[in-house]
């Protein structure tokens, strides 16, 4: 929505290519009923999170990014605010997100 300058028709074409292009280096996890019983089950913390952390852990992610600085599992999976995994990225492999063609 926000891409597509509020979901403008025209720029449709441009907003899917760049996702397709993005999608090249994202591993999508599909929600399973057993995850959505799992997370109800949660009796501790943030359900979501309780949900995106099994999520990052079932595709041996290589971080989360977050705005929540309480987020669990540090201790299992890199995570970031947005600022942080960029910085991350380009300190462990060399990729600036300015020149990153998007």
């Amino acid at each position: 929505f926000i891409a597509s300058d509020g979901g403008k028709k025209g720029h449709i074409p441009e907003v899917l290519e760049k996702l397709r292009l993005l999608r090249r280096y994202l591993n999508i996890y599909e929600v399973t009923s057993r995850d959505i019983d799992s997370m109800l089950a949660t009796t501790e913390g943030d359900p979501e999170d309780a949900l995106v952390l099994e999520a990052a852990l079932q595709l041996n992610a290589d971080a989360i990014i977050t705005r929540d600085g309480d987020f669990p599992g540090r201790d299992l999976v890199n995570t970031f605010d947005c600022p942080g995994f960029f910085k991350w990225v380009e300190d462990k492999y060399g990729i600036s997100y300015a020149e990153i063609a998007v």
